[in-house]
């Protein structure tokens, strides 16, 4: 298994197909013996696959932890619950797609111009010779993407398209460090599984409902995660990927945490901060429901929070 991150496999002119692929890791794992593990403060949930990516049992079960037991702080804990939970349903050695918090990585849309030498070349090729260039930890260093990109990091992209006119590539990428990923590895693999796919929550929840929508083509749904660090704005349609951060300043960060302490968020001035902040899905939204091209607009809208209150801000939002 390999210890770095792996760009995407990805040669088709736009990301998005059936799934989106995890965004850290191996790709190329047993589809026989596979399992997506998710560890929560106070439980441990396992899907486990047929091999036709359907899921074939799940098991949630609670862990017995304190308020300010974390899985950091006591991993004992988890690992023994985690082990108990393999050694029942025989899943000793599967092969385990880690669903990690989206907090613990940094995610942004990038663009980055067709080196002129690939210029006159067809998507494929361009695609496959970015994937080699990605490969190396130096040259995202050289990019001047992360300003503080050190090389024990690990970032992972995928292409979204290529802009025929400006002859630029549009990108989703993630970083994080190593010490964080072979935190989980380590876990896991003293509870009997092989860990080598990361994927951040965010993802997993487009998966998820990608998976539901397969049937009731075409679609087109958003997804926001929201946080006191970075927050996301995701808008997925049958063939578009678009990605956006919500950038909102530290003040306002405040101002929101503050609200939750509060019984509503009306008035003009809290309408103001909802307006800042979701500014740039506002703006995202707009230009996709203008596009004359779009077999459907974009109304359908999930929000998801790692934080323990976010009731005024899901009441408050309006976009």
């Amino acid at each position: 298994m390999k210890e770095k991150l792996e760009a995407f496999k990805n040669k088709t002119k736009l990301a998005i197909n059936k799934v989106i692929h995890p965004m850290l890791g191996n790709i190329s794992i047993s589809m026989e013996k596979r399992i997506a593990i998710e560890i929560l403060q106070d439980s441990v949930s396992i899907c486990q696959f047929d091999g036709k990516n359907q899921i074939k049992n799940f098991f949630n079960e609670k862990v017995e932890v304190e308020k300010d037991q974390t899985l950091e702080k006591n991993p004992e804990i988890y690992q023994e619950k985690i082990s108990e939970i393999v050694s029942k349903n025989k899943l000793n050695n599967f092969e385990a797609n880690v669903i990690i918090p989206t907090s613990i990585c940094e995610i942004k849309k990038i663009t980055t111009p067709v080196p002129e030498e690939d210029i006159a070349n067809a998507n494929e090729i361009i695609f496959q010779n970015f994937e080699i260039k990605a490969n190396d930890i130096n040259f995202w260093i050289s990019s001047g993407h992360f300003t503080d990109l050190k090389d024990t990091d690990l970032v992972s992209h995928q292409i979204l398209s290529k802009n025929e006119e400006t002859l630029e590539l549009e990108l989703v990428v993630a970083k994080t460090t190593t010490d964080k990923i072979n935190f989980y590895k380590e876990l896991l693999k003293r509870s009997g599984l092989n860990a080598n796919l990361f994927e951040p929550k965010l993802f997993s929840i487009i998966n998820s409902i990608l998976i539901k929508k397969q049937d009731l083509k075409p679609y087109q749904f958003g997804v926001i995660e929201y946080s006191n660090e970075q927050s996301y704005f995701v808008a997925v349609s049958e063939n578009s990927f678009k990605f956006t951060n919500l950038d909102i300043s530290r003040s306002d960060k405040v101002l929101l945490k503050q609200l939750e302490n509060m019984e509503n968020p009306d008035g003009p001035f809290w309408s103001e901060v909802f307006e800042r902040s979701m500014q740039n899905a506002s703006s995202l939204i707009e230009e996709i429901n203008n596009d004359e091209n779009n077999e459907i607009k974009l109304k359908e809208i999930y929000l998801f929070s790692e934080l323990d209150k976010i009731k005024n801000f899901s009441s408050g939002i309006k976009i």
